[in-house]
């Protein structure tokens, strides 16, 4: 999902950080002073208290509701292309509401930035983080 989030600026929330791989648990934000005060109130510090803790207080997320999970195979196959050109070319192929939205809303960004984007999301894929 990183390069389609690069091009498209598209904010994530809730569900889709989840699809994405980001979060590791999904609490909706209304719990999260309960989590805030039981993580401040643990006697220890340790990477299992605090897993117990995020543990019990995680939801199990409605997918149904993540747009990225709707559209992971449209995504991923369009994103996937090997250069800028064949993702333009690969959604105006699509011809889907959302690769007509996507389309759309790319058309409207420099080109130049999108190529940088692109290029340096390509080049940030072969690096470590070591």
């Amino acid at each position: 999902f990183g390069i389609y989030l690069a091009l498209t600026g598209q904010r994530i929330k809730g569900e889709d950080v989840l699809v994405c791989g980001v979060a590791t648990h999904y609490i909706p934000s209304n719990i999260l002073p309960s989590v805030e005060s039981s993580l401040a109130d643990l006697p220890s510090r340790s990477d299992e208290a605090i897993q117990s803790i995020l543990s019990q207080h995680s939801l199990k997320p409605t997918l149904e509701n993540s747009k990225l999970y709707q559209e992971r195979e449209v995504i991923d196959r369009i994103f996937g292309q090997p250069t800028l050109q064949h993702i333009l070319d690969a959604l105006e192929k699509e011809n889907t509401t959302f690769s007509k939205e996507t389309l759309k809303l790319l058309e409207r960004v420099s080109p130049t930035s999108l190529k940088v984007t692109f290029r340096l999301m390509k080049e940030g894929m072969r690096l470590s983080l070591k």
